[in-house]
């Protein structure tokens, strides 16, 4: 014989109950077969019966960002650390908004380089703006106005 399990979500608990093997089966015509007194009366269900999205966790490490008016810049260049190294890439034609994470890292391993963040607008924007944050916390964010406007956002070493 099978067994009805029903869960029930009250006030952001969940409850489970299992029926007994009485050989009857769950309903077949859509209804529920949830008693009305699994809700104490004068308790209110709460919430809309839908669940969000679980939100990602947070990117550990230094985070580029850059945003402008138009939806392309001329160039991005950026220091990320590669095998240790550091090093600077450079981007023509980048779709915006541009968004990048160096994992794994903190500032404190660009040591007397310091992080760095250079982007170009084209000729139709009249502002582009770099911000580089790490974990999250803004470390330093420029703006720059005008057609092929250059932010640079630069920090030293931690």
């Amino acid at each position: 014989m099978k067994k009805l399990m029903t869960v029930l979500l009250l006030g952001g608990t969940i409850a489970i109950a299992v029926s007994g093997c009485t050989g009857e089966q769950p309903p077949t015509d859509g209804s529920s077969a949830m008693s009305s007194a699994a809700v104490a009366p004068g308790d209110k269900p709460t919430g809309t019966g839908t669940l969000a999205p679980a939100e990602p966790p947070a990117a550990t490490g230094v985070t580029y960002t850059v945003e402008a008016d138009t939806p392309d810049a001329i160039s991005v260049s950026y220091a990320e650390i590669k095998d240790g190294d550091y090093q600077v890439t450079s981007n023509s034609n980048v779709a915006l908004p541009f968004r990048f994470t160096v994992e794994g890292v903190t500032p404190a391993d660009y040591g007397d380089n310091g992080l760095s963040l250079i982007a170009q607008s084209g000729g139709n924007a009249t502002t582009i703006k770099c911000t580089i944050s790490y974990d999250g916390k803004v470390l330093t964010e420029e703006t720059a106005s005008g057609p092929y406007g250059v932010a640079i956002c630069n920090t030293t070493g931690s």
